[in-house]
């Protein structure tokens, strides 16, 4: 991971944690540069964080004993509850063969059920229904129940109106009195919360912590903003099908990826040092997710402890974290290591008095999967300077996170441009987001692009915008914007603090680049970018030639 323009000297991960090749198990491990200049302490004191399960089946036998049990012991399988909520609503009976798409779809969803699980089928009108079982509870998951469970979707049809409160709130009901460890949802709508939607957004606070949501969505006039809002709140994905055989297939995808989670919630447990305060930790792989607002903070003994739940994993899965800490430098800070520096002394040895402790970075594992990563201890080392300029401005944001949202800003952008008609501003946005889907690798990105870009016929400012396409296609490019791929990690390099020169966008390699940061002409615009950039970092505007 590159940290732009500012001291690279960096510990590289695994910094504590389970080596994956030790056996199945949780492990972590932390990415950070310690060094920096004391000018940006505003900015503060960032680390990314790689979190993996690996080879957890569901009775895979541990590496490390669990407590109370012995090396090698099998574990018990966390139990799963799972409903999918189907909207009924008049909405979605056109044309007919949508209707029966969705039958379709989620007949075979609940057919991927393991025996088992415990589970139910609801129907969503201007109320909740029970489709199966009769009553308000959940069945287990056998050749008998999933069958009738079958035959009850097979049997619905498209009447009435749309109040996504009470389906979630039936949902909810039905999962709290669960004792599963893993409780889903997966709910299939056009989007239209037509009937009180102004009780969505307390039903979704109600829900949250107690059922993760994925949504699919279909149809023409589809309101991706209901389904996002519901995803994002409950930790799920949307998504949007723009026929019946790709419903199908996305339903399946999210059943099967739903029945793979096999881990309850891991939590992160972030201790602070007297001093230091915690500003914010994201998620930011596989989706860009914000956890401090479900943080819980505990004080013990003058000690604080901020916590982040985290949603069930599947046995094999990797997930990553942005985290930044406020500090502020003591006085004189980075002096002696100026000194030192000027002697010819390597400044960043960790000779006694020239790094200072933050916070120590833990996993909280459930006792049944062994022992948890080895915590680690996150510094920083002051040195003097000011806040460089990079391409990016004064962003602390590690390169490939800004490139991902730099993409979505861009789709956003490009999106709204061309449903206000402005074609020349959304075809310049989409060019932005080939330019960025390319250096980060992004090919399922590109392939959606595509679908509105014609990549083949490009002209000198890049590829053209179609002359026509089905705009349900930008919907889906809006609802995937956020999500993103794994960060490349580089190899390891000697710690080599001190100013940096302003550094060239990804696709001229890494070289220095000559000249002045160009300024924005933008209205209301100060940012600076690198002296070749093609785009303002801040506000998209293109650079003149």
């Amino acid at each position: 991971m590159t940290d732009q323009g500012r001291p690279t000297g960096r510990w590289h991960g695994p910094r504590g944690g389970t080596d994956a090749a030790a056996g199945p198990g949780v492990s972590l491990s932390v990415d950070q540069t310690p060094t920096r200049r004391v000018g940006e302490a505003v900015d503060g004191v960032h680390a990314q964080f790689t979190l993996r399960t690996h080879g957890l089946g569901p009775t895979t036998p541990l590496a490390a004993p669990a407590r109370g049990a012995g090396a090698g012991a099998p574990r018990r399988p966390a139990a799963t509850a799972q409903v999918v909520v189907i909207d009924c609503s008049d909405s979605m009976g056109y044309p007919e063969s949508r209707f029966d798409s969705v039958r379709q779809a989620a007949s075979r969803a609940v057919g991927l059920l393991p025996h088992g699980t415990r589970f139910a089928v609801v129907r969503g009108t201007h109320r909740a229904t029970m489709v199966y079982p009769g009553t308000e509870e959940l069945a287990v998951a056998g050749p008998d129940t999933l069958g009738n469970a079958r035959s009850g979707i097979g049997r619905l049809y498209a009447s009435g109106g749309t109040a996504v409160s009470e389906w979630l709130g039936l949902t909810r009901r039905l999962l709290a009195g669960s004792s599963a460890e893993i409780r889903q949802a997966l709910l299939l709508t056009d989007g239209r919360n037509e009937e009180e939607p102004e009780l969505l957004p307390a039903e979704l606070a109600r829900c949250r912590g107690v059922v993760r949501c994925d949504v699919w969505g279909i149809g023409e006039d589809l309101d991706r903003e209901v389904l996002e809002q519901i995803a994002v709140r409950l930790e799920g994905r949307p998504d949007i099908a723009l026929d019946g055989a790709g419903l199908a297939a996305g339903f399946e995808e999210t059943m099967r990826a739903a029945v793979a989670r096999l881990v309850p919630s891991l939590r992160i447990r972030i201790a602070l040092e007297p001093g230091t305060r915690l500003r914010y930790l994201f998620q930011t792989v596989p989706d860009e997710r914000e956890l401090t607002a479900v943080s819980r903070t505990v004080v013990e003994g003058g000690r604080v402890r901020v916590e982040f739940p985290t949603s069930a994993w599947s046995g094999d899965e990797q997930r990553e974290y942005h985290l930044c800490l406020d500090a502020t430098p003591p006085p004189h800070a980075g002096e002696a290591n100026a000194r030192r520096a000027a002697d010819g002394t390597n400044a960043t040895e960790g000779r006694e008095g020239t790094e200072t402790d933050l916070a120590v970075a833990e996993v909280v594992v459930p006792p049944e999967l062994g022992g948890p990563p080895a915590p680690v201890t996150l510094r920083v080392r002051w040195i003097p300077g000011a806040r460089p300029v990079t391409e990016y401005g004064e962003d602390p944001r590690p390169e490939h996170l800004r490139r991902h949202q730099d993409l979505g800003t861009a789709i956003v952008r490009g999106d709204a441009a061309f449903r206000d008609g402005d074609r020349a501003t959304a075809e310049s946005m989409f060019r932005r987001a080939v330019d960025l889907a390319g250096l980060l690798g992004d090919s399922e990105m590109l392939a959606m692009l595509a679908e509105v870009m014609d990549l083949d016929e490009a002209d000198d400012s890049g590829p053209r915008l179609k002359k026509s396409f089905d705009t349900r296609r930008l919907d889906r490019l809006w609802m995937r914007r956020n999500r993103t791929t794994p960060t490349p990690r580089p190899a390891p390099r000697g710690p080599t603090p001190g100013p940096s020169p302003v550094v060239a966008p990804a696709h001229h390699h890494g070289g220095v680049v000559p000249g002045e940061p160009r300024a924005c002409g933008a209205a209301d615009c100060e940012r600076l970018s690198a002296p070749d950039a093609r785009y303002c970092q801040e506000c998209g505007t293109e650079f003149a030639s």
